[in-house]
């Protein structure tokens, strides 16, 4: 996926997939690098940036390419037809941080996490056992605050996350 995401550069992400592609790098990278989004490096400079997408996985609900607005009826009518492979997907790769861009609503309960402990921390709901963190954010591309805001809040909660496990 990374290769397609990169300019012709090869550096960092093209312009075309920028809008969210650039929250979900800055979030990734400030998560595992612990950095809050004003002290990381810009990506254009930076090729290691962008090369941390390489190590998360990112799954896409509806399976086709989106528009500039989604239709939730339409949304949950396409996690419906799949959900049984989008939650094998998640069950497989066991992952300790799960960051749902608007679809925690249409996925919940297809997630065993009512043994999970919830917190409200700077407009970001997020749950949490011990081995793993789930984060109810915005969609990447969300107009609804900044791109600092965005990143920097769901970097704080997983870096609390891993605080309150040692």
């Amino acid at each position: 996926m990374i290769d397609t995401l990169r300019s012709c550069s090869g550096k960092s992400i093209d312009h075309q997939w920028r809008k969210t592609f650039d929250n979900i790098l800055y979030t990734t990278n400030g998560i595992l690098t612990q950095t809050l989004w004003e002290d990381q490096q810009d990506q254009d400079k930076h090729p290691e940036v962008t090369n941390q997408l390489s190590k998360i996985s990112y799954c896409n609900v509806k399976k086709v390419l989106g528009a500039s607005q989604t239709n939730m009826s339409t949304l949950e009518r396409y996690y419906n037809a799949s959900e049984k492979h989008v939650l094998r997907q998640i069950n497989e790769l066991e992952p300790q941080v799960i960051i749902f861009g608007g679809t925690y609503d249409i996925l919940e309960p297809g997630l065993n996490i009512m043994h999970y402990k919830s917190v409200m921390e700077n407009d970001l709901p997020w749950y949490y056992s011990q081995d793993q963190i789930i984060l109810n954010a915005r969609h990447p591309q969300s107009t609804s605050g900044t791109r600092q805001k965005y990143c920097d809040n769901i970097i704080k909660a997983v870096i609390n996350w891993k605080n309150m496990n040692g």
